[in-house]
């Protein structure tokens, strides 16, 4: 086999079967460690995904070279070379997977992409969808019993049946069932934690932390708007606007969200930056804890610690409580109903402009 440099090297070693340990990341710029932690499951990574990171940082010269080292000096991990058993008419998920996410929002298929793959490191990734039952499917998502909560287990459970709902509608699968619809999973996942809101000192130790600009701008957005970090995680360019009176405001009316109370407008504060250019975020839920774990570890304590500290701040400058819930989400959402829709953007914008962050402003 002829390869033109290390990196195709390593791409022939991963189809091969080779896996290279999580220790490779020592090589990896800080930049995008967090990025491909955040994306490995299990923890060791296989090539082909490490590499192509890697390559997208070209300040890092001979970054292949070095993990051709590391390679030859530490012990490589054995993949499951089996080859998939599917064929053209009862595939595999992952010879479908692409097809599918072609029919999902830019924002969804990031997501559902990441939870799929899940089942793709799975031990039935190579068995094709019509003999998948739901055996299967609650052994599989028995494996994240100790290490997820049941509402990401759920996530998962929703994104597989998912697929299955897609593929049930192409004749040519002849997919007749779904082994994840109705599958009881609510004795899977760790307990809920009761989370509490930033003390000060707190919120001062996060924002003087030496993050990435984007990282920071998602901590800004969230702690200013009380959001939820799934939506700013998904906010696009045309989320974006200012209104004829100059407001500058988020409407993410038209996001695919399951939440209807999401489908809000958010009049921003004057302390945020301007966001022209700077969405999407690039940000992911696991990259912002692993910046919260800096400030306290507690599992009391995530990003979403923030949405509450948010409310407090709201609830204490006497923001009243019905435009309190306008703002955050509470009150079912900006869609017009027999009572209109809500106070408006000015006076959102007035009440938002009623809290103080003095972690943020100068």
């Amino acid at each position: 086999v002829h390869v033109k440099d290390h990196y195709w090297l390593l791409r022939t070693v991963t189809v091969l079967g080779g896996k290279v340990p999580k220790e490779v990341l020592s090589l990896v710029p800080d930049a995008l460690r967090a990025e491909i932690l955040d994306k490995s499951t299990p923890p060791d990574l296989d090539t082909d995904t490490i590499m192509h990171l890697a390559k997208l940082e070209q300040r890092e010269e001979g970054l292949g070279h070095k993990t051709i080292e590391f390679a030859r000096s530490n012990p490589m991990i054995a993949l499951d070379t089996e080859v998939a058993s599917g064929s053209a008419d009862n595939p595999t998920l992952i010879e479908v997977m692409d097809e599918y996410l072609s029919t999902l929002t830019p924002s969804k298929k990031k997501n559902y992409r990441l939870h799929l793959n899940k089942w793709l490191d799975g031990p039935f990734a190579n068995k094709p969808l019509r003999d998948v039952n739901q055996y299967d499917a609650y052994d599989f998502l028995g494996t994240f019993d100790k290490t997820h909560g049941r509402s990401s287990i759920e996530v998962i459970k929703a994104a597989l049946s998912s697929v299955y709902r897609w593929a049930r509608k192409k004749r040519e699968l002849r997919i007749e069932h779904n082994p994840f619809y109705g599958l009881d999973t609510s004795v899977l996942g760790k307990e809920p934690v009761d989370r509490r809101p930033f003390y000060p000192e707190e919120l001062e130790a996060l924002f003087k932390l030496d993050m990435p600009p984007n990282v920071r701008l998602a901590f800004i957005i969230l702690a200013t708007t009380g959001m939820r970090d799934g939506n700013v995680i998904a906010l696009e360019p045309k989320h974006y606007r200012v209104s004829e009176d100059g407001i500058r405001h988020l409407d993410i009316r038209d996001m695919d969200t399951k939440t209807k109370g999401t489908k809000i407008v958010i009049p921003l504060h004057d302390c945020v930056p301007d966001l022209t250019g700077k969405l999407p975020l690039d940000v992911s839920g696991g990259i912002l804890n692993r910046w919260v774990d800096k400030v306290n570890d507690s599992p009391r304590l995530t990003v979403h610690s923030l949405r509450h500290s948010f409310k407090d701040r709201a609830r204490d400058a006497e923001v009243p409580k019905d435009i309190q819930d306008f703002i955050t989400g509470h009150k079912g959402g900006d869609v017009a109903g027999q009572y209109g829709q809500g106070p408006s953007l000015k006076t959102r914008y007035d009440n938002i402009m009623k809290l103080k962050f003095p972690f943020i402003e100068p």
